[in-house]
């Protein structure tokens, strides 16, 4: 018979699972960070194990703005089994938060971009372009096209298609730091409906809401 705790961690999984299939963007996300860590713990855990735990603890930090790095650091460590070092909880919380192992002036940013994340933030712009863009917007990275959320990344490009109405796809090709902005800025290849490779874009997620501008040579549904 299914325990209490085996029957919990099931709808858990289950759940994700569901989230992932209804956010690619997000999920992509969730599995490159999952194989930083694995990397970084060489081998002492596998990818699926690490997966789970970047799950439970960016669902912690999304939706519980009042946890801080203290407790968020131990429940990484809960979920190794205390079998990894407070330094490497550290910098397997910064890479799931800041997407980057070191940061090196923390300063409380860490509820700080917890509040961004949700357009939240007293400094969260509300403008169709990121403050102090340089650059075509989308295509270079210093104008980056700005929404209210990293699960706000998948509606966004639902919205989006040619100005030909054309359809499109996309996928994650990873994350880069700028120096105009404090977080990191998402990189996306964009498909047409021929599956053939139209342009790289480039999305911020943590603005005060999301951009109703569209690339040149895209456009936005109604």
């Amino acid at each position: 018979m299914e325990n209490t705790a085996d029957k919990a961690y099931r709808i858990l999984q289950e759940t994700f699972t569901n989230i992932e299939s209804m956010m690619p963007a997000q999920a992509a996300a969730a599995r490159e960070k999952s194989h930083r860590i694995a990397l970084m713990l060489e081998g002492r855990f596998t990818e699926e194990q690490c997966r789970r735990m970047v799950n439970i603890v960016f669902a912690t930090y999304s939706i519980l703005p009042g946890r801080n790095r203290p407790l968020l650091e131990k429940r990484i460590m809960q979920h190794f089994e205390d079998k990894i070092s407070e330094t490497e909880a550290g910098k397997i919380l910064n890479i799931i938060v800041f997407n980057t192992e070191d940061i090196a002036d923390e300063n409380d940013v860490l509820s700080q971009m917890i509040q961004a994340n949700s357009g939240l933030g007293a400094d969260a712009a509300t403008g169709d372009e990121v403050g102090n863009a340089s650059g075509q917007f989308g295509f270079d990275p210093t104008n980056p096209i700005p929404v209210n959320g990293i699960d706000m990344i998948d509606d966004y490009f639902s919205k989006l298609k040619l100005v030909t109405g054309e359809l499109i796809s996309y996928t994650r090709k990873g994350s880069m730091l700028t120096g105009n902005l404090p977080n990191p800025v998402d990189v996306y290849q964009i498909f047409n409906a021929e599956s053939e490779n139209i342009a790289t874009l480039y999305v911020y997620a943590y603005h005060g809401r999301m951009s109703g501008k569209a690339p040149q040579g895209f456009r936005l549904k109604s």
